[in-house]
């Protein structure tokens, strides 16, 4: 019973480190809500039906909405959107290459123009994200791609052209003060996945008899602790 017991708690160390810990790198970045703004579902009507319609022009998951305090018919405006696809390494590379890449994510919200202005900026955490400003019709549009975790986010801020000078310093600060905001991911080995796979399996299977040992029903039982390292190490695989 002892030796069940202790069984299930290895479980359960395996399956936090392997399947809780991934989970928390999918998670988008989020905006500090600027003093007198409103939040969610307080956020002004206008500013919640902008977020869906940029929701069904992206393509991707809403996580805030935030909008300014205004009795006037359009209030500023900032969404931030979850990308499930990381950002490799190399789109940032040079502003103009994740210039382009933020175009093209956006290109639902503002077409097909290039932006009038575009620079990769460097969040207070130290993480680098790329901005880029358009002006459709009316309004000017300030977006970024910021990579977080395993994924990346899109941040959207919208504000009347006639007004957004007026808005530069709190829209700069939004970007400057983003939470979670992580370095891209970087290039993908295979050839070290492959390396990297019979070592790790190997250093698991040795740490984990050496753990069996002190498990076994007879003293120094070599046979038996290696029984239950290798279905530990099976149980590891699944779980991956």
């Amino acid at each position: 019973m002892r030796d069940r017991r202790r069984c299930w708690l290895w479980l359960l160390v395996v399956w936090v480190a392997v399947v809780v810990q991934p989970m928390s790198l999918w998670a988008a970045v989020e905006v500090q809500r600027p003093p007198g703004w409103t939040e969610g579902g307080a956020a002004a009507p206008e500013s919640q039906r902008l977020a869906g319609l940029w929701t069904d022009a992206l393509g991707l998951r809403l996580v805030q909405v935030l909008s300014s305090p205004s009795d006037e018919p359009f209030v500023e405006t900032v969404a931030v959107f979850e990308r499930v696809e990381p950002v490799a390494a190399s789109r940032f590379a040079t502003a103009e290459l994740a210039t382009s890449t933020l175009a093209e994510l956006v290109t639902g919200i503002v077409g097909d123009a290039p932006p009038e202005a575009s620079e990769l900026r460097t969040t207070a955490g130290g993480a680098r994200v790329v901005w880029a400003r358009w002006i459709i019709d009316d309004l000017a549009y300030e977006c970024v791609l910021a990579p977080s975790g395993e994924g990346a986010s899109v941040v959207v801020m919208a504000v009347l052209a006639g007004q957004s000078a007026l808005h530069r310093e709190r829209f700069e600060a939004i970007v400057r003060e983003l939470r979670g905001a992580t370095e891209p991911m970087p290039a993908f080995s295979l050839l070290r996945w492959r390396l990297a796979i019979p070592v790790g399996l190997l250093l698991l299977a040795a740490l984990l008899h050496g753990l069996m040992l002190s498990f076994v029903d007879r003293d120094r039982d070599q046979r038996q602790a290696g029984q239950r390292a290798a279905a530990g190490t099976l149980l590891v695989l699944a779980a991956v």
